[in-house]
């Protein structure tokens, strides 16, 4: 799972054209992220159910989202009144990303407030949906008024599925955590991520909302949270964009696979420049730095394995002959030269940082290896 996340992150990062955009594209891209996962969660859970509910093919996504709030009505999962039930199928499109299906469920005037609210990214960037996903927000006019609203609907609690669609749409309080719905830690991230101004026009920042994924308003560390369910706080960090940090819990779990895995995780994210290895990054440095050297055995088997002719693939490179294709234990199949001077230039930079301890030799020499 923490692979899958990583690629669509990376995937997503190649689209930015802009240094400044590459945070936005990023929160929209972990945006995407969760609303992906969560349709397919509800698909197979409609698809376990489906003589229950009697469906003879597979749904389509009006279809799905209905069939998904009948299951939860039936499962009486929350007391709601039937008018917030109604406001339930509104929520899950929104949650699995398909705000058409919303803005067609939604009565008025919440139709309409979807619709400002979804076409407010029209020209911002164009082309890019990332950056869509974390710049759509209300009208200030728009957004006091349904302020009103959300108070209503949050003040008894019988109406918690349209508190938490005027929570994710900018009119909630940001301290409202939404726990009666938002079950999983995933669906409390999506609304969690809604919140984040990157405009400063709400007091959530960027800053802020990372912050909340490491220490609680009391002071308490959220990882004690997460002591049975360590990959699932990772995720959330690295959704986050809190790389350096999820790498660091990751080295703390003793587990041979974690350990296997760990050093990849480092250096994907260093080759694809989610990290900064540098000097005015001493944290960041020194984890890779510690997470290589705790994990040395793994890379001395993994050096072993290397294919001796991605050393011939590599001076032919430098000399600037035809590179032929060959099968790297390291890289998988060379075509581009591309590919071979990023994997000099990582290798490069791995021993750079190891040689900074001399006295370990032996380790040093594995990693020249490789």
């Amino acid at each position: 799972e923490v692979w899958q996340l990583l690629n669509h992150l990376i995937t997503a990062s190649k689209t930015n054209n802009k240094k400044t955009d590459l945070r936005k594209i990023l929160h929209g891209a972990a945006i995407e992220y969760l609303e992906t996962r969560f349709r397919h969660y509800i698909l197979h859970d409609v698809q376990k159910n489906q003589q229950l509910l009697a469906i003879a093919t597979l749904p389509s996504a009006m279809e799905l989202i209905l069939a998904y709030a009948k299951l939860i009505e039936n499962r009486q999962r929350y007391k709601s009144d039937q008018i917030d039930l109604d406001y339930a199928k509104v929520y899950f499109a929104m949650r699995m990303g398909d705000i058409d299906s919303a803005i067609e469920l939604a009565p008025e005037p919440l139709c309409d407030l979807l619709a400002e609210w979804r076409g407010s990214a029209t020209g911002i960037d164009q082309g890019n949906h990332y950056i869509h996903k974390c710049c759509r927000k209300l009208s200030e006019t728009s957004r006091q008024k349904f302020a009103l609203e959300y108070r209503k609907a949050s003040a008894n609690g019988k109406m918690p599925y349209y508190a938490a669609i005027l929570q994710a749409l900018g009119c909630g309080n940001l301290s409202d955590d939404h726990n009666s719905i938002a079950y999983s830690a995933e669906c409390w991230l999506w609304l969690s991520m809604h919140k984040v101004s990157f405009d400063g026009s709400r007091n959530f920042s960027p800053e802020d909302f990372q912050q909340s994924l490491v220490k609680s308003e009391d002071g308490t560390l959220i990882l004690d949270s997460f002591m049975e369910k360590p990959i699932t706080y990772v995720k959330l960090l690295m959704l986050s964009q809190q790389f350096d940090y999820g790498l660091k819990i990751l080295g703390m779990m003793d587990s041979n696979v974690t350990k296997t895995h760990l050093v990849h995780f480092a250096l994907t994210l260093f080759v694809n420049k989610l990290i900064n290895i540098n000097e005015n990054n001493n944290g960041t440095r020194n984890n890779i730095h510690n997470i290589l050297k705790n994990n040395k055995n793994t890379i001395e088997v993994e050096s072993n394995m290397a294919d001796i002719e991605f050393q011939d693939d590599a001076f032919n490179f430098w000399n600037n002959e035809e590179i032929s294709e060959s099968d790297d234990a390291m890289t998988g199949n060379i075509t581009v030269r591309d590919d071979i001077e990023n994997d000099i230039n990582v290798t490069k930079e791995v021993t750079n940082i190891l040689n900074e301890d001399e006295d370990d030799y032996e380790f040093n020499q594995i990693i020249n290896h490789k």
